[in-house]
């Protein structure tokens, strides 16, 4: 029998404390096991967050199929006590048919993605980018996976009932172990979001992914972009999914931007109800359980996953920007981001989707870049003083009504205290 383990993990295994677990799969009729990482007691979910354990440190866990014995050298036994071959590789060899230069490499590394939403946008996106090879995702959300969920998500029925975004760390985790998960499973935005505060300065984000399909949340992760200075992207896929849109956003202009040209807007911006950059019904739930509120074709989970795969691709070109090697991924934000300041994209599907009052692509398969003015008057970057007032709002006392004071005109429902 043999059991793979990666040169992070035994590192891991050798100075884990006794109670701790290694979690993988195995195949006993073949007798392969694989350890994709190990949980140490105290870490958020253990045990209950670990998807198939296989052995614990100090065999505190007896009932387990494997026997491992730490220290030096790693020996593994089954559970009859026959030796197991402990077969290692390196996390490096994950890219090993990529090779990517090395400056390429590390730069991405340094990249640390909050991920807002982990449903079928985030999840895919995140998993994608942890293979691209970034170096760590921050996922937060606050539902579970439901079985309606599976048919367009990357967690499978395996993990029904699961936290989303733990059971993505757990998954990311097994498929591309050189990225770092941190998993938040609560609402950070709600109350006086001390939580959210604290995430991102523990966690120190590089950027912010903002895929939830609830509008105010989004204006939120924009109003975090500014206050903490950070490039945020925001992923929609609308129409049944047949279309979708990929909004950019950074702080300053874009690289070629000259005074007297006009400023790129933000996410607010383009909200705007006389700009032509309207791209959906602001009062649409698409949370809503009413069957009725929905549509889509059969292949609906490939459609997201197209606008997924095309926004993956936008956001690697973007990370490689200001690396040091120049790619030529990075080039096709030459023209229409840096060159234009062009930062909303449109991506039209198989066939012609016009709905009135909202913007389509004009073409099938089209990807079609958009000017989003700046608009003195936003309410979220018009005055972009308030936005620490709005983000993280003071303690309100029980019986007062002055949430109406952080309340965000035409765009921010007011939360009960």
């Amino acid at each position: 029998m043999k059991i793979y383990i990666s040169d992070a993990v035994l590192r891991e295994i050798s100075t884990a404390p006794e109670g701790a677990i290694l979690h993988g799969t195995i195949d006993q009729l073949h007798g392969i096991a694989t350890v994709s990482g190990v949980q140490k007691p105290g870490e958020p979910g253990f045990p209950s967050g670990t998807r198939f354990p296989l052995a614990s440190v100090g065999n505190v866990l007896d009932h387990l199929p494997l026997r491992i014995s730490p220290g030096d050298g790693v020996s593994v036994t089954d559970c009859k006590g026959n030796p197991m071959e402990v077969v290692a590789f390196e996390t490096r060899d994950f890219f090993k048919r990529t090779p990517f230069d090395t400056t390429v490499m590390a730069h991405l590394r340094s990249e640390r993605l909050l991920v807002v939403g982990t449903g079928s946008v985030g999840a895919p996106m995140s998993l994608a980018l942890a293979k691209v090879g970034i170096g760590g995702l921050v996922l937060v959300d606050k539902d579970a996976l439901e079985v309606h969920n599976c048919m367009r998500h990357v967690l499978g029925s395996a993990y029904v009932g699961w936290p989303k975004p733990v059971a993505l760390a757990r998954h990311i985790e097994e498929q591309a172990p050189s990225c770092k998960c941190v998993p938040v499973f609560e609402d950070l935005f709600c109350g006086d979001r001390a939580r959210l505060r604290a995430v991102i300065e523990e966690t120190r984000p590089t950027r912010i992914l903002a895929v939830t399909d609830v509008l105010r949340i989004q204006y939120l992760c924009q109003r975090a972009a500014l206050y903490y200075k950070l490039p945020l992207m925001t992923v929609w896929c609308d129409n049944n999914a047949v279309e979708g849109e990929i909004f950019m956003w950074e702080p300053g202009q874009a690289k070629d931007w000259r005074p007297g040209r006009p400023e790129r807007g933000c996410y607010g911006c383009m909200r705007d109800p006389n700009a032509p950059t309207i791209t959906r019904s602001s009062s649409f739930d698409y949370s809503s359980d009413d069957p009725d509120s929905y549509g889509g074709e059969p292949a609906l989970g490939t459609f997201i996953d197209r606008v997924n795969n095309i926004a993956t691709i936008f956001m690697t070109a973007w990370m490689l920007r200001d690396c040091p090697t120049r790619t030529a991924l990075a080039g096709i934000l030459d023209e229409y981001y840096d060159g234009k300041g062009l930062q909303y994209i449109r991506l039209g599907g198989p066939y012609p989707f016009a709905v009135e009052g909202q913007i389509t692509a004009k073409k099938p398969w089209a990807v079609e870049w958009y000017r989003v003015l700046r608009r003195d008057n936003c309410p979220i970057c018009g005055d972009a003083r308030r936005n620490g007032d709005v983000l993280f709002p003071p303690r309100i006392e029980a019986g007062t009504n002055n949430w109406e004071e952080f309340a965000e005109v035409n765009h921010e429902e007011v939360l009960d205290a």
